[in-house]
């Protein structure tokens, strides 16, 4: 770097101390506040005279490299300047005796800014999903109670008085939702343009208005602070289509002299989403953020888009980030005091978890970040008076921002240690839904924001959470604040939770803490002490967390605890193959015997270590060797299969998409994909854990670089899985008769199986005997009755198997006429009939007078005295009779009335038109009966 002619951005940072400094060494005051530095003689003549120190410098600068770029000065959180100068006039300018060091300038990844300059709706439209989200929001991190209480002035707790610095790509003041004006007494009150070097912070990408509209947005939309003041400051240039990439990345410099304007403007709170929060992780960062906390400014930062690992390249810092993937989130801060926010998604429990794409910790030294998450998406205030919906930790970040302005309206006399601790320490442990484990602290820090549980809190607890490496252990006092108006006496607890991302792995630490009880006066503080000790030989290397737990009834407050072993096995170089997303992964046993009910499953044990690789390394057509992207938090998808020794599938019994890192169980039952047990013999289990990618060949996401792992399962005693025999005593089509005026018959069904199997029938169960017989009693209510029988014979636990008939029974209802040789009497469905004529036998045959029989079956009978003959009509069908002859005619058709009897012909007696019953009857679809004992005549035919 040194020994380059190219152009380096540098901050060059003077020995003299900056202004805050300054005052807080000459007054004895560890507390500061802006007016009164600004009021102070002392503090104004002492940065004049900064101001003319850095001229002399600047001077000197131009004469060793004349073109030399100046940029912006900073005098109260530092004593510096932001340059451009050449690599090999660097170590010349840091030899001015003026200059403490000349610092390189880390180049900062900034936002997307595709989707934030598209087409949004209007101010005047009414997008209600969209806005039910913001709504959804505001509700789910309880802002909207916090805005019904009121302060110590009665005002409603929305922000009122709080000042909130936003550096980001400016804001569009003239936003209905934020003010439409700029100047003291607007919404913004204030700002600068150090990417142009003027005095308006006009947005013109967008990102920073979307920021804005998230904290302070305050008409058809709202931010969590709708009544607070913003100040803006814009740090990148307005852009052209003909910017280079490397000077939007390089304007991550203005970051600095932007929060430093922010200190001398009056800002309570600065929100820093544009870039991630590694800007402060510098020594003249750590310099600012100190000079901050003086004068009570809290600093809210975003952890970033990176996942679980992300491109390493710092060559200010080579020990600690060589070139590579690495799992240690540069995006994010070593400082402590500043609020690191990472992102979620959806407001509803138990389905709420951690953003996939937001920046998992630690620090680059190791330290648990993020502090909290909130939900990363949000639709709020766009450029040009529109709105916009937009996802990333950049919109995490101005909800806590406002949350923060919250506390501080509603406790004005908090620190700003207070303010972090209240939300930090209440904020929702997350736990995944997938798994029922918690999620890491080192993707949720401490947890999701609550504003009304930081608002309401009557304990704090600082540190608000503790780092540490196994190696370097040692006792940790935390300081118990009560806040409440009474004493109180709080349980306190230690547990721990995961091991490398597995709830209880943390075989060799122990964790416990002293006292377990304290009794705090109001007002007045008590040290518990946090008391590790670890078997380096057991402790496996990674991550170990805890949660130590402060309560009282309804007060819950908690901190995060995490301890490495071994931190540098955390890394890993690009040049060799990524690390494996699966580690840990085992099976609770080599063995699945069906005849012991122990071992009738297998669990197996695998964690998710990284998540799928996104960015341009998830191109499938492109090689997947690319460097730059980074890792999800989450597997696009991962399927455990069984496969028998041919390597053919035979079940695939578990297939999640995007799980979370963690800890998860796949458990086998040994059951095929038919769902019955598999035969005897040796399986394999693969555990598939794949990405996914775009194909610009197919034009649509794809599953790549499949990551396996595998064991081995022999399956015993597999149980028998014939089916079971069954017999019934009808056929499956089966026919009932009943007569209309008989109630509805009950069917006795029986049959046989295997003794010991189950049997039923229609869903009820029959008792089965010791020699497998069975029978039912089937009610028949319908024509058509669909009878089931199934019979079951018992393999497991809950598993059987079966065989089954479908039984389709036909009830047919008849109609009964019932007739004796010699009455005049007869019966039509029981009921009482009367003939003209009794029957009569003749040539063995029976003879009546027909009319009122066809009558009461619903025909009809007509007689022709000119042909003597006789007509009848039944449902269609014709008979024509002839007195004196033999034959007739049946739907037009000749034919003899009895072909083995020539002599039965109609005939006339008595005055009555005589005809044979058997002949009529059954041409016209009836079956006639012959009682002899009883003379008499039994016609059926089915009921219309």
């Amino acid at each position: 770097m040194l020994t380059s002619t190219a152009f380096q951005d540098v901050m060059v940072v003077l020995r003299d101390e900056p202004v805050i400094e300054h005052t807080k060494n000459r007054t004895g005051t560890d507390k500061l506040d802006t007016n009164s530095i600004k009021s102070d003689s002392n503090s104004s003549s002492y940065e004049n005279k900064l101001i003319m120190t850095q001229s002399t410098v600047v001077n000197k600068i131009k004469q060793m490299s004349p073109d030399a770029e100046i940029g912006h000065n900073l005098t109260w959180t530092l004593n510096g300047f932001t340059m451009k100068a050449r690599g090999v006039d660097l170590s010349k300018i840091a030899d001015i005796k003026e200059v403490r060091a000349v610092y390189p300038i880390p180049m900062g990844q900034m936002p997307e800014l595709s989707a934030i300059v598209a087409e949004t709706p209007t101010a005047g439209s009414e997008d209600l999903v969209l806005a039910h989200m913001n709504e959804e929001v505001l509700t789910g991190l309880h802002v909207k109670d916090v805005w019904q209480m009121k302060d110590a002035k009665g005002n409603p707790i929305e922000g009122s008085e709080i000042v909130i610095a936003v550096i980001d790509t400016g804001v569009d003041y003239t936003h209905p939702d934020l003010g439409g004006c700029l100047g003291p007494s607007c919404k913004v009150i204030g700002g600068y343009d150090f990417g142009d070097d003027d005095s308006d912070p006009m947005d013109q990408m967008g990102h920073g208005t979307l920021v804005a509209g998230t904290i302070a947005a305050d008409g058809r939309l709202k931010g969590t602070a709708p009544k607070a003041k913003l100040l803006a400051y814009k740090v990148l240039p307005t852009l052209t289509t003909t910017t280079p990439t490397s000077d939007i990345l390089l304007a991550s410099g203005n970051i600095y002299p932007a929060i430093d304007q922010a200190a001398k403007d009056g800002a309570d709170i600065i929100n820093i989403s544009l870039t991630d929060e590694s800007r402060l992780k510098t020594d003249y960062g750590k310099e600012i953020i100190e000079n901050l906390e003086t004068l009570n400014i809290i600093v809210v930062a975003a952890a970033g888009n990176s996942g679980s690992a992300v491109y390493c390249d710092d060559p200010f810092s080579p020990d600690l980030c060589p070139k590579g993937y690495s799992a240690p989130l540069l995006t994010t801060s070593t400082e402590p005091n500043v609020i690191t926010v990472g992102g979620s998604v959806s407001t509803d429990m138990p389905v709420a978890r951690v953003a996939p794409f937001s920046s998992m910790g630690p620090s680059i030294d190791f330290r648990l970040k993020p502090d909290l998450i909130a939900p990363a998406y949000t639709f709020n205030t766009a450029t040009g008076s529109r709105y916009v919906y937009e996802e990333g930790t950049s919109f995490s970040t101005p909800l806590v921002s406002g949350i923060t302005a919250l506390i501080k309206q509603g406790h004005p006399d908090w620190s700003t240690e207070d303010v972090r601790a209240s939300l930090i320490n209440t904020a929702t442990v997350f736990y995944n839904d997938d798994n029922k484990e918690p999620e890491s602290s080192l993707m949720q820090g401490s947890g999701r924001v609550d504003a009304l549980r930081a608002l309401e809190t009557s304990v704090l607890v600082e540190p608000y959470s503790i780092s540490m490496t196994a190696t370097g252990l040692k006792t940790a006092d935390l300081v118990v604040k009560n806040v409440s108006g009474t004493t109180l006496t709080l349980s306190a607890s230690v547990e721990l939770t995961l091991g490398n991302f597995e709830l209880g792995a943390n075989d060799g630490l122990k964790l416990s803490i002293s006292p377990s009880t304290l009794t705090i006066p109001k007002g007045g503080s008590a040290t518990v002490t946090l008391i590790p000790s670890a078997d380096l030989t057991k402790l496996s290397k990674g991550p170990h967390e805890g949660l130590i737990w402060l309560t009282n009834g309804d007060t819950k407050v908690h901190v995060p605890v995490l301890i490495w072993n071994d931190p540098s096995a955390w890394w890993f170089p690009v040049t060799e193959t990524r690390p494996s997303k699966l580690a840990n992964v085992r099976a609770s046993s080599t063995v699945l015997d069906f005849s012991i009910p122990e071992q009738r499953t297998v669990t197996i044990d695998f964690t998710l270590r990284f998540g799928s690789i996104d960015g341009p390394a998830a191109l499938v057509d492109t090689p997947t060797t690319i460097p730059y992207g980074y890792f999800m938090n989450s597997v696009s998808l991962v399927e455990v299969s069984i496969l028998d020794e041919n390597n053919a599938t035979v079940t695939t019994f578990y297939s999640e998409r995007g799980l979370l890192i963690g800890h998860y169980k796949a458990v086998w039952n040994g059951l095929g994909e038919d769902k019955f047990p598999v035969k005897d013999g040796k399986y394999k289990y693969v555990i598939a854990a794949s990405d996914s990618g775009i194909s610009v060949k197919e034009q649509q996401y794809v599953y790549i670089n499949v990551e396996t792992a595998s064991g081995y399962i022999q399956v015993k005693n597999s149980p028998d899985t014939t089916p079971p025999s069954l017999t019934v005593n009808i056929p499956e089509e089966y026919t009932v008769t009943k007569y209309v005026f008989e109630p509805d018959p009950v069917l006795v069904l029986s049959g046989k199986t295997e003794a010991g199997n189950f049997v039923e029938i229609n869903g009820e169960n029959v008792p089965v005997d010791s020699s497998g017989m069975f029978k039912a009693n089937i009610p028949l209510t319908t024509q058509v009755n669909k009878v089931t029988v199934i019979a079951r014979r018992k393999v497991l636990d809950e598993l059987t198997v079966e065989t089954w008939k479908l039984i389709t029974i036909q009830l047919v209802p008849l109609n009964l006429i019932e007739l004796q040789v010699g009455k005049p009497q007869f019966k039509v469905n029981n009921q009482a009939k009367i003939l003209d004529a009794p029957p009569i036998i003749k040539n063995s045959r029976t003879l009546l007078p027909i009319r009122a029989v066809v009558e009461a079956m619903g025909g009809q009978v007509k007689w022709d005295s000119a042909d003597r003959r006789v007509d009848i009509t039944y449902e269609g069908k014709s008979i024509n009779l002839w007195i004196g002859k033999n034959k007739a005619k049946v739907n037009g058709q000749e034919v003899m009335i009895d072909p083995s009897n020539p002599n039965v012909v109609p005939e006339i007696t008595n005055s009555r038109t005589m005809v044979p019953l058997r002949f009529v009857a059954e041409s016209l679809g009836c079956d006639v009966e012959w009682l002899p004992d009883t003379k008499s005549i039994r016609i059926t035919y089915q009921a219309g």
